[in-house]
């Protein structure tokens, strides 16, 4: 019985370190999706700023710039959304990758004090 446990509890910690390391592939993801999301919306700010100088320079052309300004202006602030999106997800990688962190001591202490009841148990039959 206790054999099982002890078997138990090695498969839940091998389960539980491939689950950690999936955590940790996914966070560092989530990160670098963060960092082209701040890439776009730096470039898709410098082209709004770009958009609004040519419709200084030419009026006649003002009701479409005016269009495609707003237009870029909804796309930073769809790209600013995600961004606090991605981040949001991050913190979540982040937290369950502690509480994964948490349940493999937990299971590492179980083991080790199933490997003491073992001793004890051979202690005692002994006896």
């Amino acid at each position: 019985m206790l054999l099982e446990i002890q078997s138990s509890t090695a498969d839940t910690s091998k389960a539980i370190s491939g689950g950690l390391e999936e955590a940790r592939t996914s966070a560092a993801q989530i990160k670098k999706v963060g960092e082209v999301f701040v890439s776009v919306v730096k470039a898709v700010e410098g082209v709004s700023t770009q958009i609004e100088e040519v419709s200084a320079a030419t009026e006649e052309l003002s009701a479409s710039t005016e269009e495609v300004s707003a237009t870029m202006n909804e796309m930073v602030s769809t790209s600013r959304h995600s961004l606090e999106e991605m981040r949001h997800i991050s913190k979540g990688a982040s937290e369950q990758h502690a509480a994964m962190e948490e349940i493999s001591a937990s299971s590492e202490s179980l083991s080790r004090m199933a490997a003491e009841l073992q001793e004890l148990v051979a202690k005692v039959k002994l006896s």
